[in-house]
């Protein structure tokens, strides 16, 4: 059978296209398709907007290196690298943290894909930049000015998104491709002007200000907000599986048949007493007021509802054990190959990470840690969850990630590399 082909554009130095690029991988695994990887620029993209941070600015002027080194060694070398160097680049920004070594990074991602040093000269080189910016504007125009990184493109229609934290694997991946895939193209058929060659419909990740990568977002679990292309953003549509919303539409049906136009239902209206007198109107009831509280407490993210409530865990491989308590979530790693940052303090620093409603960290502590874990946790196998109060950790072959579900910051550790959010 011949594979579908599916279309991906990435700014490497975008962590929410790092995101959905793993999940791609997955989705290539168990479904018959091939990915086709181009460059987009978010400095291209933004180079002419004045919408946008000084912050978000400064970080533009150093993000165009990765994209022409990408292109110019697929110009130079041949698409074949384009994939193995944005991965390779892409595992030293996101999972190791380590945008402030770009420099280094790069001469490490040319070295880990086969090619010679002095292919490095391309980042440097506008000599590519034609091609770029055509790539660049190919991508961008499917899905249009609006948005950024990544874009996704299938079978005639295209999506911007979706971030999806942790990315879905095996089946589960595949099943959540399907249901892109379908709901982007039933809001296209919905829209005659996207049945015609060059409509767009577009699956859209909210960025606050510019258009960018939003890299200012806290991750949620799975963010599938759909938009065709010409609607206002003040009419964007919440879209999930199609499936879903019809079931839920029929039980909300079956449980409050309400006539249109009837505010509600005839047999909850109370019966007129002796003491009312016909025209005479009651005072207004007041309005509860919104607890503020209460909304300010909606959790960011969602467990899945499978998980278990182990307070302490190991996972399989014995070399990270955590424990989940009433303010944080901590894990310890017994080895690793990791750098660590410069030590802050005087004590033991960089094999212990904590998250808190707050924040995560890796945080200073007055003794050495164990390197190994203490007799009697319950093991955690890959792919299952735990969650307690209000923290949730995910064991996986790839190592743990914790999470904040309340605030959705967290961290993940594994051997080779380990990343806060």
């Amino acid at each position: 059978m011949t594979d579908d082909v599916a279309d991906f554009w990435f700014d490497p130095a975008c962590p929410w296209a790092w995101m959905t690029s793993r999940w791609m991988d997955e989705v290539a695994k168990v479904r018959n398709i091939t990915v086709n990887w181009h460059v987009m620029s978010l400095t291209v993209l933004n180079e002419d907007k004045d919408d946008i941070s000084e912050s978000y600015r400064a970080s533009l002027a150093t993000a165009m290196a990765p994209v022409r080194l990408i292109n110019g060694i697929r110009e130079v070398h041949g698409q074949e690298y384009v994939k193995p160097l944005y991965d390779a680049i892409g595992t030293r920004y996101h999972p190791q943290g380590r945008r402030d070594d770009q420099r280094q990074v790069l001469i490490e991602s040319v070295a880990e894909v086969g090619l010679p040093a002095e292919a490095i000269d391309l980042a440097d080189s506008g000599a590519h930049d034609e091609s770029l910016r055509a790539s660049h504007d190919r991508g961008i125009g499917l899905v249009g000015q609006d948005v950024g990184t990544p874009v996704v493109a299938f079978n005639g229609i295209a999506f911007f998104g979706p971030v999806v934290t942790p990315a879905p694997k095996g089946e589960e991946a595949g099943k959540l491709w399907d249901a892109v895939v379908q709901a982007a193209a039933s809001r296209a058929s919905s829209n005659s002007s996207a049945l015609v060659p060059g409509a767009r419909s577009s699956t859209e990740v909210p960025a606050a200000g510019g258009r960018k990568c939003p890299a200012d977002r806290q991750p949620v679990k799975e963010v599938l907000t759909m938009a065709a292309r010409g609607l206002s953003r003040g009419v964007m549509a919440l879209i999930v599986v199609d499936s879903i919303l019809v079931v839920v539409l029929i039980a909300l049906l079956i449980s409050h048949p309400r006539p249109e136009g009837e505010p509600t239902p005839a047999a909850t209206e109370p019966a007129a007493t002796a003491d009312e007198e016909p025209g005479r109107e009651e005072p207004e009831a007041e309005e509860p007021e919104e607890d503020e509280e209460d909304e300010e407490d909606e959790p960011a993210l969602q467990p899945p509802e499978d998980a278990v409530s182990e307070a302490a865990f190991v996972t399989p491989s014995g070399n990270i054990w955590c424990e989940l308590g009433a303010d944080s979530a901590t894990c310890t790693i017994g080895s690793h190959s990791y750098s660590v940052p410069d030590q802050p303090c005087d004590g033991p620093y960089g094999r212990v990470l904590q998250v808190s409603e707050d924040e995560a960290t890796l945080p200073c502590l007055s003794e050495e840690p164990a390197t190994s874990a203490p007799d009697g946790l319950a093991e955690l196998d890959y792919g299952e969850s735990t969650v307690v109060n209000d923290f949730w950790c995910t064991s996986e072959e790839s190592g743990v990630t914790c999470y904040s579900v309340m605030s959705g910051r967290g961290f993940s550790v594994a051997r080779a590399n380990y990343t806060t959010f």
